[in-house]
């Protein structure tokens, strides 16, 4: 299968990348785009819209607003993990072994407890980050994401579909990925 790129002008902020797979543009393609900042998930959907033919299928799948990115330990985490690109990012893949290996089973039993839940969720939400997924390949991957970015927005439902209407979609459905991610169709 031959790949065909597609760069569109959005191209020049080095955080959205458009490309096409198929033989030819009558074929099935994808769109792929990484966008970690609100004005760029914008044009990300405006410019997907623009790169698929009508009755194309867009999804978008971003942070939460209420939610684990935006509590203040991540960002603490961020920018400490931010100072040294080199050598901070090592440090934060130990530190996301050392969440997901071990404070997931340390905070597992007490969270069970209604008298430290509370407890528990203050100490998550401004001094450690621990991300409660059961799978531990996933809750490493979701505890390095939520504490490396250098830049990350979070986001309302309103938002996202906002920005579908925006670029011209209809159908606009939630996902089963959370909150936060949806799919439209190009009219």
């Amino acid at each position: 299968m031959k790949m065909i790129w597609h760069w569109t002008k959005v191209i020049h902020f080095k955080s959205i990348f458009f490309f096409e797979i198929g033989k030819n543009k009558e074929k099935m393609f994808k769109i792929l785009f990484v966008a970690k900042d609100f004005l760029f998930c914008i044009a990300a959907i405006k410019n997907m819209a623009n790169c698929i033919k009508n009755n194309g299928k867009i999804t978008c799948c971003v942070y939460p607003k209420k939610g684990l990115y935006s509590f203040p330990s991540v960002g603490l985490y961020r920018s400490f993990f931010n100072i040294n690109n080199f050598f901070n990012k090592k440090l934060a893949l130990m530190y996301s072994y050392f969440s997901s290996y071990f404070l997931y089973y340390i905070l597992w039993i007490p969270n069970k407890t209604p008298l430290l839940k509370k407890l528990i969720y203050l100490l998550e939400k401004y001094l450690i980050v621990n991300v409660r997924i059961p799978d531990k390949k996933w809750r490493l991957l979701d505890t390095y994401d939520a504490i490396t970015p250098y830049y990350a927005s979070t986001h309302t439902s309103e938002e996202i579909i906002e920005w579908f209407e925006t670029a011209g979609c209809v159908n606009i459905k939630n996902t089963q990925w959370g909150d936060t991610s949806f799919t439209g169709i190009k009219k």
